[in-house]
């Protein structure tokens, strides 16, 4: 299926009724609200497992909710965050000034190997069902609620009834093991920056149950179809697990967590971008060749997200972590002189304890 844009121009109250069908290789962008962490647009809602159909006004509404809800506190009284939010509702509410504006549905091209036996490429195949984004420029379908599409929200009736070993996702009481994704060029985890001091402090401390610090394969390239699956199938993150990153761990941490639950996420020195590099480009993590990153997965995906950056690391520019941050709503604690984080420091350990304090 070839890439294609899809565009609406609301230009009354009544077009904001208009029903959108996003695939689900497809991301649903306003380039009226341009910035410059989104040049092209602000993504409303990226892509999904499963085709969401609803109308303009839900889509934003959905956005709206994330914004209110689903960052930390702490953040919400951000001024970006702030303006996003008002300007969504600005939105909403058709007020004067706001119309028209541009939706735009963009089907996002597969990825581009050849042979379609990459793990980008498989993602990206399982997800499809075969068709394009949809506009209904007259009457559309009838549509239930955005959660419910996704598989996030379950009316009271269907609720199953509270069990024993149910995992309350990012909850102290069921955080029992942490697992420790290095950067890339360890061949030697536990000899390698401050990984096995942080094993050692953790386990004399016994704030988990058990604290995974192996070494991974493809220790160099870091590649993303090599990292997820021994993320997933051999180090078994999971509900129950805090995933602490660094530099490419971070990334593979960010790419699990858009489709696996985890506990929690510890990101130390985090991009979103290949910085220009031909090697991290390869890894597959980073778009356009690795897909854009699901914002919205990784935040509902994980019961909570604390960042780590430097003023003064040289490999990966403070800007890059602030997006993250701002694209997660994480917990953001921005430090002086840890250069790119080759050093213990005992703000990690403090983070972890106090995230597990039950």
């Amino acid at each position: 299926m070839a890439d294609a844009i899809h565009r609406l121009t609301v230009d009354s109250p009544a077009a904001l009724a208009k029903v959108a069908s996003k695939a689900p290789n497809a991301v649903f962008v306003i380039p009226e609200l341009a910035d410059e962490d989104s040049p092209e647009g602000w993504q409303v809602m990226g892509m999904s497992r499963v085709r969401v159909t609803a109308t303009v006004t839900s889509f934003l509404e959905h956005a709206l909710y994330d914004l209110t809800n689903g960052i930390p506190e702490e953040y919400r009284g951000l001024p970006a965050v702030v303006e996003q939010r008002e300007q969504l509702q600005s939105l909403i509410e058709a007020r004067a000034g706001a119309l028209p504006f541009t939706v735009e549905l963009r089907d996002v091209p597969p990825p581009g190997d050849e042979d379609g036996s990459s793990l980008e490429s498989k993602r990206f195949n399982d997800s499809s069902d075969g068709q394009g984004s949809i506009l209904f420029f007259d009457e559309g379908p009838t549509c239930r609620p955005i959660d419910e599409q996704l598989g996030l929200a379950l009316g009271a009736a269907d609720a199953p009834e509270p069990a024993l070993g149910v995992v309350e996702l990012g909850s102290a009481r069921d955080l029992r093991r942490c697992v420790i994704a290095p950067g890339n060029g360890c061949t030697s985890i536990k000899d390698s920056n401050w990984y096995g001091w942080l094993h050692q402090q953790l386990v004399k401390q016994g704030i988990f149950e058990e604290v995974v610090c192996r070494n991974f394969p493809d220790p160099y390239d870091a590649k993303r179809s090599v990292w997820i699956p021994f993320l997933q199938e051999d180090l078994k993150v999971g509900p129950d697990t805090v995933l602490v990153g660094h530099s490419s761990g971070c990334e593979a941490a960010m790419r699990l967590a858009e489709e696996t639950p985890v506990g929690g996420l510890v990101l130390v020195a985090a991009c979103h971008s290949d910085l220009g590099d031909e090697g991290e480009r390869a890894s597959g993590y980073y778009p356009p060749s690795g897909g854009p990153w699901n914002w919205e997965a990784i935040r509902k995906n994980t019961g909570w997200i604390v960042q780590f950056h430097s003023r003064d690391d040289h490999l990966i520019p403070v800007e890059e972590g602030r997006a993250v941050a701002k694209a997660l709503g994480s917990e953001y604690h921005e430090l002086d002189g840890h250069s790119h984080f080759f050093e213990p420091f005992n703000e990690l350990v403090e983070v972890l304890r106090a995230k597990t304090q039950k």
